[in-house]
């Protein structure tokens, strides 16, 4: 027939099956009476599929231990290594959370200079000698001149530096709209604090941003090699070998064929899963360490500690473990993956790009976006409004604030609602700071 005749016309032209070789695309490639066959085999599972090559680290190299391939001292100094690591990384890990993630602008800090402003930014008595302006003046204009207060001067200094494009309100629209008070602008007050106001600055919250971004990519590359590692074990043990086989092929290159499944959980409990929870609770635990940077430069230094915790594990093993023990774990084939990671790759790295992004979304919502907004409110508390004007303080307690340029354009339509609102308050000592302003709700 015509089937009949066209098969054995195909089985003429194909060349016999020992001439040539099936590449593995789905199929397993059997090769016999080939030497090499075992290791070309080992090269196109590479090719094919993903595969984890070991890194130089404590973590990777402690799957060779107890595997007869390091001597006695080479396996001790590795298990020192490997314990000297898990502290050290644990350690510095807890100081993070326990000391270092509560960032210095916070509530109390807006409180605290809301009465350093009343109780001293404008008393007549603390003037700069030299300039004849208050304490406020002199603190929001960054003058070099002055004798008080130097903590305030360098704190708004710095809050200037992370939000340069952010000026405190010269008069608050709550207190304008609420006494129909005329528009005050303030331009004559300078509140620069001694940075210049022209040109680019790269604000506090964009380089935090970007940080966080380059923080959030390095956990993400060590938690991909934790679960890469995990994978490749658990592929090796899926067949419940006897015995753990790690033997040369015929290009001289140490192939791990089969990890026993106690060895296999021994890894995941000792190596994997401590690896995964230091790394989890360094994101989390960095990401308040950067964000509390009490200043710019802070940022950058936090960042590159936050790095060289990450990377404890490498210099342990470049700096300690043996030659030996780094020319096995460099010697080492590739591992090849699990079939889950291999069918979902590309959904992995998908969902791995929008996961970085929303993480750092969460950030500068959750974490950084009330550092900043404390930041604003302590801005505007130390230098809002009228800082120009000066106040005595007498011995029965009284302050006495002295009329405004505005107040005194103001003055019969404030004397009409004086009952309601009015224009001093005179207190004993001891009363609470906010009490000492001219106007209700008027910082000063």
């Amino acid at each position: 027939s015509g089937l009949a005749r066209a098969r054995a016309a195909t089985q003429q032209l194909a060349p016999p099956m020992e001439d040539f070789s099936v590449v593995k695309l789905g199929m397993r490639k059997y090769l016999e009476d080939d030497e090499e066959s075992e290791g070309f085999e080992e090269q196109l599972e590479g090719r094919y599929s993903e595969s984890h090559e070991l890194e130089c680290s404590i973590w990777d190299a402690c799957l060779f231990v107890g595997l007869g391939v390091l001597g006695e001292f080479d396996a001790v100094v590795l298990m020192m290594c490997y314990l000297v690591n898990l502290f050290v990384q644990f350690l510095f890990t807890v100081i993070i959370w326990s000391r270092f993630c509560k960032s210095p602008f916070s509530e109390d800090l807006v409180d605290n200079l809301r009465k350093w402003r009343a109780t001293y930014g404008h008393d007549s008595m603390l003037v700069n000698p030299t300039t004849q302006e208050s304490i406020v003046a002199n603190v929001c204009s960054g003058s070099e001149t002055m004798t008080n207060s130097q903590v305030q001067a360098e704190l708004y200094t710095t809050m200037r530096e992370f939000l340069p494009r952010f000026m405190p309100d010269p008069l608050n629209s709550y207190i304008r709209d609420s006494l129909h008070m005329p528009f005050y602008d303030g331009k004559s007050s300078n509140r620069e604090g001694g940075i210049e106001g022209v040109g680019f600055h790269l604000s506090g919250v964009e380089l935090c941003t970007m940080l966080m971004m380059l923080w959030t990519l390095m956990i993400c590359r060590e938690l991909r090699g934790t679960y890469e590692t995990h994978s490749a074990v658990w592929t090796k043990a899926r067949m419940a070998p006897l015995t753990t086989d790690l033997t040369r092929n015929a290009n001289g290159h140490l192939v791990l064929r089969a990890i026993t499944v106690t060895r296999a959980t021994w890894i995941t409990v000792f190596v994997t899963l401590p690896r995964f929870v230091i790394a989890c609770l360094l994101l989390v635990g960095g990401s308040y360490f950067i964000v509390a940077a009490g200043n710019m430069e802070d940022l950058i230094l936090n960042a590159l500690s936050l790095e060289f915790i990450i990377h404890t594990d490498e210099l342990l093993y470049s700096v300690i473990a043996s030659k030996n023990t780094r020319m096995i774990v460099e010697e080492v084939q590739p591992l090849r993956l699990g079939q889950f990671w291999n069918r979902f790759r590309t959904h992995f790295k998908v969902f791995m790009i929008l996961g970085i992004v929303l993480y750092v979304f969460m950030v500068n919502e959750m974490i950084l976006g009330p550092v900043v907004s404390n930041m604003k409110a302590a801005m505007t508390t130390m230098c809002g409004g009228d800082i120009k004007f000066v106040s005595r303080r007498y011995s029965d307690g009284a302050a006495l604030l002295p009329p405004d340029l505005w107040l005194r354009h103001r003055r019969d339509v404030l004397r009409r609602e004086r009952r309601r609102l009015p224009i001093a308050v005179q207190d004993p000592v001891g009363a609470d700071a906010d009490d000492l302003h001219p106007v209700h709700g008027y910082d000063a």
